[in-house]
């Protein structure tokens, strides 16, 4: 399958030819051009899977071509992956490191301590996580206070290192601002990675934490979304706003129909979110790809 892997990013109401080769033989062409000028960047996915999942099998990261506007992917990387920081800094990829919440079982004072070497020694470690709290199935109480213990000791060597943090949080909202709150520094970088809670929260993080950032992922794009994610699209200010895929989770419903469309998502298809955020509130899409980009520049120092 790998060979066919080609040019798929393909998104509706952006034309492809002039995303990929910077030119356009439409005489009257419908579709926005972006220019080579123009960078977008996907600020959080998952390169681990897209190399071990079953549903990408026979994937190769390598074999994608994209757009040459598309700058560099985040990856959110697993301990004990076979994808090393060191490796990835030579194509421009950075890489993230932390406990998920659904792997609480697993988090120790060692996982933590080999956390906090590799934030220490790799250069392509630029924050902690992605951690966090997730109760979206029912946990027991035992559960919930393991989750707490895992995050809060990731969010107290965050702190102590002074590195941005990924923040996973489903169905923990009110739980999560308060153990922020109790962990971070107003100014401290967090990324509340694939928000989905409710928008009178998510306010309540923006104007409580001023480095906070809030990613959107291609779920926005999808036809059935809830209008709770519409008003969040709505509601989160464009300073705030990374660009996500969270590959290979979340196909993005406004594609055309690449090879890789009904499978799987991968980093370039960043873009789609851009053209939905864009829609939705009126904004040029150049605008919204350009803020974007420079808010995950700040977040992670690149």
């Amino acid at each position: 399958m790998a060979e066919q892997v080609v040019r798929d990013v393909d998104v509706r109401s952006v034309c492809s030819d002039f995303l990929y080769d910077g030119s356009c033989s439409r005489m009257m062409c419908p579709r926005t051009h972006i220019g080579k000028s123009i960078f977008y960047m996907d600020s959080h996915c998952h390169l681990d899977l897209l190399t071990t999942w079953d549903k990408c099998s026979g994937f190769q990261f390598d074999k994608l071509v994209l757009p040459s506007n598309f700058a560099f992917p985040r990856l959110h990387y697993l301990l004990h992956d076979l994808l090393k920081p060191e490796q990835l800094m030579r194509k421009k990829i950075f890489s993230t490191v932390g406990c998920h919440p659904k792997k609480f079982r697993e988090f120790n004072m060692s996982v933590l301590h080999e956390i906090e070497c590799l934030v220490l020694k790799e250069s392509g470690v630029v924050a902690i996580g992605e951690c966090g709290l997730d109760f979206s199935k029912h946990v027991q109480s035992f559960e919930v206070e393991r989750q707490k213990q895992a995050f809060g000791a990731q969010m107290r060597l965050a702190a102590g290192k002074n590195v941005p943090i990924v923040i996973h949080c489903r169905d923990a909202e009110e739980i999560t601002f308060e153990m922020i709150h109790q962990y971070l520094d107003t100014q401290h970088k967090i990324h509340l990675h694939c928000y989905t809670g409710s928008v009178s929260v998510m306010n309540r993080f923006i104007s409580s934490f001023k480095n906070l950032k809030t990613g959107l992922t291609d779920i926005i794009t999808k036809h059935d979304v809830s209008s709770d994610v519409i008003n969040i699209v709505r509601n989160v200010p464009l300073d705030r706003l990374l660009l996500e895929t969270d590959s290979p989770h979340f196909v993005p419903g406004n594609n055309y129909g690449g090879r890789l469309s009904t499978m799987f998502s991968h980093p370039g298809q960043a873009i789609n979110v851009a053209v939905k955020f864009h829609q939705m509130n009126n904004l040029k899409l150049k605008t919204v790809l350009n803020i974007s980009t420079s808010n995950c520049k700040y977040m992670y120092d690149l």
